[in-house]
């Protein structure tokens, strides 16, 4: 999640929404693209997003929203068709590991087993 102190382009209040931004060189970035947008305690606050792109430009990801409902962190899928297009990113609905959401799950993390 973005710094709300942070000096940006973004909407106001920047806090918690999650952005990303690519290079090629590490000098000239892509404009900042809003890939999920204000979050509030409703909606889930921060997302931790983690995920891989694949080989044909597909992002398959994992994330984290708070649950009132069930006062614990739930881990959901989440995927774009293009990593590049903000607005293709998904949250999906199903919780993926609902054994885990009473102690808090944060940082998720994928990786491509190469087996």
């Amino acid at each position: 999640s973005t710094n709300m102190h942070c000096q940006n382009n973004l909407p106001y209040p920047a806090e918690y929404i999650t952005v990303m931004q690519y290079s090629n060189d590490l000098k000239n970035w892509s404009p900042e693209t809003v890939v999920f947008p204000l979050r509030t305690e409703k909606t889930g606050l921060d997302t931790n997003l983690a995920g891989v792109i694949k080989k044909n430009g597909e992002f398959v990801g994992l994330m984290r929203i708070w649950d009132d409902n069930t006062a614990g962190s739930e881990i959901h899928l989440a995927t774009s068709k293009n990593w590049k297009d903000g607005s293709s990113y998904e949250q999906h609905k199903e919780v993926l590991f609902p054994e885990l959401v009473s102690i808090l799950t944060e940082d998720p993390y994928l990786y491509i087993d190469c087996n």
